[in-house]
């Protein structure tokens, strides 16, 4: 009994951390195409943006496919990004669909910050956080203890949740590109360091 507990905390642990393993490359991308789409559409209700890689912001009304778009935005300039050092840089023979599959569901914990950032806790604390930026700039907390203390709960779970995409984005471009140790994860964060700038730039071109 206790081993077959084991086993199924195991699967679980290596699902949310480690799944490249676990499924095909059409289960990837289609998970992740799924997460993108739904994850828009939510974002659509909350006017909460996916600007850049590791961003989020809330409160910018927008038509509807700019939501759509920044999540393809994302995912497409990491998948070339990091296809581009791996084949032309590191000379690695790495497959641009690996790339996107993997790559597409890495990302699906935003789905939970596209449903944390529909909580009414959330979006009563984000209008009334413009309209004291308006009066007074540089104020963030406001009189309401209890709706800051949400706030800043949900900030920190939107933290806990990027830092799971980043793990995940590493896990998966250490195996399509072959990389490992410390030069594996300096080439990572040189790569999302460039795709967040160029992330960036194209949805603000857009938006």
């Amino acid at each position: 009994m206790a081993e077959e507990i084991t086993k199924k905390q195991n699967t679980i642990t290596e699902l949310l951390f480690n799944p490249f393993e676990k499924m095909s490359n059409n289960q990837f991308l289609l998970i992740g195409l799924g997460i993108i789409l739904i994850s828009g559409i939510l974002n659509t209700i909350s006017n909460t943006h996916f600007d850049g890689i590791f961003d989020i912001h809330t409160g910018k009304e927008s038509p509807f496919w700019v939501f759509i778009a920044e999540g393809f935005i994302n995912l497409i300039l990491i998948t070339l990004i990091f296809f581009i050092i791996g084949k032309f840089i590191l000379k690695a023979e790495c497959s641009l669909r690996d790339i996107l599959s993997q790559q597409a569901f890495a990302r699906w914990p935003l789905i939970l910050s596209s449903l944390i950032a529909l909580s009414n806790s959330y979006q009563d604390y984000i209008q009334s956080l413009s309209v004291r930026i308006a009066q007074n700039p540089g104020s963030v907390l406001g009189p309401d203890t209890g709706q800051n203390i949400l706030f800043i709960i949900s900030i920190a779970i939107f933290i806990i949740i990027y830092i799971w995409i980043f793990f995940l984005m590493y896990k998966s471009v250490s195996r399509t590109l072959k990389i490992s140790g410390i030069k594996g994860v300096g080439i990572f964060l040189a790569g999302c360091f460039i795709i967040e700038i160029l992330s960036k730039s194209a949805i603000r071109t857009i938006i």
